[in-house]
């Protein structure tokens, strides 16, 4: 812990902050997987299904690293998610920018669902990502934007529309 999250953490020690903040300010990697969550919780807000029963697991009130038990999620053993597979879930609506949240993912897997959208151009700054499975949607464009630098370790992209 540097020096500034020291003097930090004794500041909201003597102003009596909520054990939540403090736990984030702790570790790096909870406030790591405490984003994860965060990302999580924006997709499946923007992904809506027909009923309120898609993806009931994925909890808005969990702590991290319950996220990890979340249905079609896999995480390291930091807590940090690795795999997100949404296929074959009835899903439509858009997948938010949030997704770049995400920056330890390395399978993002969307196939076979209603998404009509276009594709976030963050998703392309997902630099651990190695498989892309966007096959079997509407998206609107076939590809984002790729930003300069973007998907360095892309290793597979499957898009069949």
């Amino acid at each position: 812990m540097t020096r500034n999250h020291h003097v930090l953490l004794l500041l909201l020690l003597a102003t009596n902050c909520s054990s939540n903040i403090l736990l984030l300010l702790a570790s790096p990697e909870t406030n790591q997987s405490q984003r994860d969550l965060h990302a999580l919780i924006k997709i499946k807000a923007s992904l809506l299904g027909p009923t309120l029963g898609v993806l009931p697991d994925w909890d808005p009130a969990a702590a991290s690293p319950a996220h990890c038990s979340f249905t079609s999620i896999a995480c390291d053993h930091r807590s940090r998610v690795i795999s997100l597979n949404l296929t074959s879930l009835p899903l439509c609506g858009v997948l938010p920018p949030e997704i770049a949240l995400l920056d330890q993912l390395v399978n993002l897997t969307i196939s076979q669902t209603k998404i009509s959208s276009n594709l976030p151009a963050e998703i392309s700054h997902l630099a651990s990502l190695k498989l892309l499975n966007i096959s079997n949607n509407n998206f609107t464009d076939a590809f984002p934007i790729i930003y300069p630098g973007g998907f360095p370790s892309l290793e597979a992209l499957e898009s069949k529309p």
